[in-house]
């Protein structure tokens, strides 16, 4: 278990890192969508071995469906000068599957939260080793990283009790929803093949969870 925490802590932090590197250099619209949308893909193929989970045919037609939407949307990233943090998205969606895989599986060796509650003080560690923020920085960030800290711990709680439940493959891919949530908060940026790749990803999230 200790192994998983550590992992699953150094891919959260991993995560965060590259996250802030592709919103630095390109927009929410394209960089959300890439990042999240490129996790479901990576969890599908090698939670069958990692897992040992099957997925079914309408599993496999999501994730088709997921991986067309991703390039409808990375094309538009690409065409607009966003390449590098386009890159930046796609690695942190690799991030994402890592994580994801070592949660379903650790969860199932231990209790939800306090297997979180250790990795995340890895993924802390690893964030403030690699990025270096100045005291000035943190002081800044302080009342807003409480705030989405808070949000972010439950949401993600509720995902690693979803673990216990459903093929990791199933519940990675269901969350590429937020996708649409995320492009409503900047929808003044959204262009037809965005929205069009975005209604596609969640398409595909659909038919995983047929």
């Amino acid at each position: 278990v200790l192994g998983f925490v550590l992992l699953s802590g150094l891919a959260h932090g991993g995560y965060l890192v590259f996250l802030a590197k592709a919103y630095a250099g390109g927009g929410l619209a394209t960089m959300y969508p890439l990042a999240r949308g490129t996790a479901p893909l990576i969890v599908a193929a090698i939670g069958v071995w990692l897992l040992n989970q099957t997925p079914s045919a309408l599993t496999v037609a999501g994730a088709v469906a997921v991986a067309v939407g991703l390039l409808v949307i990375g094309g538009v990233a690409w065409g607009s000068g966003e390449r590098q943090a386009a890159l930046m998205a796609v690695v942190t969606g690799a991030f994402i599957a890592s994580y994801t895989l070592l949660d379903a599986r650790g969860t199932q060796e231990t209790g939800e939260l306090g297997y979180f509650a250790a990795a995340s003080i890895v993924a802390t560690f690893t964030v403030l080793v690699v990025s270096r923020p100045s005291p000035a920085r943190l002081r800044v960030a302080m009342r807003p990283g409480i705030f989405v800290g808070l949000f972010s711990t439950a949401a993600y709680s509720l995902i690693l009790i979803a673990y216990q439940r459903a093929d990791a493959a199933n519940v990675a891919t269901l969350r590429g929803v937020s996708i649409l949530f995320g492009l409503l908060l900047v929808r003044r940026t959204v262009t037809r093949r965005i929205l069009v790749g975005a209604t596609i990803v969640v398409v595909g999230a659909g038919l995983v969870a047929a």
